[in-house]
């Protein structure tokens, strides 16, 4: 720590990195980036000279990880990096901070946790779509009883192929990308909303004749101990559907919420959903998305999620404040991602480690 601020070392300069940790972590005061790190040539001092840090850039992640001057090691590797990563890290006496997907296995998990207590470190993940607008509005929601109790949801998710992402991801069986990558937004959002899971009840998985490598179509159902049934629809795949979009319909005893994250909205609705209703919410949705873009807020708030958790992390780091994703809080999480991946035979052919 320098001048007060909490000193954060990066693992890896990617996309994640670039769009959205290096943003969010500027933008808060009490911390600082103190060393930056890449394996690939050239691409932690192309990081460093977008957004003028002065701090060193390195290909030797040893040497990040013996700066004594650093309070956080902030994993931003691809997933299949991690859990050596994470290890490393904390033989080494760091905290640390992973980056979506934080962990394949529960066997991985348990092996960082324990290893985080044995050294008396602190792991945190990042989830940052529980602090999405439209999620923190239906939570509200939720929170206040307006939609009664919760009984069934719906969530579709239509994105592009598979072959326009980070090449690593192409090997699902690394990857597990469809549940780890693009699912686990989806699945870590029910988690936070509707507590832990009961049983998985069904998994399809199922891929293509143009694409017959790639598992490009999940369809799962997972019953929750709170009682709600939950269906997620998940293609990864740009043939597949004419249609390229994320949606949530939560259905309950007070009132329905549709969830809508681009353009972003939350209706709720009560009885016959009348068409005036319909129409000023896809109005008011509409006007508030071109307000945002014209006054450049929109671009602003897609990293809200990331430095709501930066500004956690700091109070949890500093003056040990409780943090919501600590390593140990998202077993819930973790334990249904497990699940749903183990019953998924492409995604069990190789054992990770």
């Amino acid at each position: 720590m320098t001048d007060g601020k909490l000193r954060i070392g990066i693992v890896g300069c990617g996309v994640v990195t670039r769009r959205h940790h290096v943003p969010a972590i500027l933008k808060n005061p009490s911390l600082e980036i103190g060393r930056i790190y890449d394996v690939a040539p050239g691409v932690a001092e192309d990081l460093r000279g977008r957004f003028g840090l002065s701090c060193p850039a390195s290909r030797d992640l040893d040497e990040l990880l013996d700066d004594d001057t650093l309070d956080l090691v902030n994993i931003c590797t691809p997933g299949p990096l991690h859990f050596e990563q994470a290890c490393h890290a904390l033989e080494r006496g760091r905290n640390i901070l992973l980056e979506k997907p934080p962990l394949y296995t529960l066997e991985e998990w348990r092996e960082v946790a324990d290893r985080a207590d044995r050294w008396g470190r602190k792991v945190g993940v990042i989830f940052n779509n529980r602090y999405r607008n439209v999620v923190q509005e239906l939570k509200s929601h939720l929170d206040s009883g307006r939609i009664g109790m919760p009984v069934k949801v719906h969530i579709t998710h239509h994105a592009n192929l598979v072959y326009s992402e980070s090449p690593w991801l192409w090997d699902q069986k690394s990857s597990k990308y469809l549940v780890y990558e693009f699912g686990i937004h989806h699945f870590d959002m029910l988690v936070y909303l509707f507590g832990e899971h009961e049983s998985v009840v069904s998994v399809i998985a199922s891929g293509q004749r143009f694409i017959p490598e790639l598992i490009t179509d999940i369809h799962v159902t997972v019953r929750f101990r709170s009682g709600v049934l939950a269906t997620i629809d998940i293609t990864q795949d740009s043939t597949r559907h004419s249609t390229y979009f994320s949606k949530m319909e939560v259905f309950g005893t007070a009132a329905d919420a549709l969830v809508r994250f681009f353009p972003p909205m939350v209706r709720l609705t009560a009885g016959m959903e009348h068409p005036v209703q319909i129409l000023w919410t896809e109005m008011s949705s509409f006007m508030k998305l071109a307000f945002d873009l014209a006054t450049r807020r929109y671009f602003q708030g897609r990293n809200r999620g990331h430095e709501e958790i930066f500004r956690m992390l700091a109070g949890w780091l500093r003056r040990d404040e409780t943090f919501p994703l600590d390593l140990r809080k998202v077993l819930p999480t973790v334990r249904l991602l497990h699940e749903i991946s183990e019953r998924i035979p492409a995604y069990c052919l190789q054992v990770l480690r």
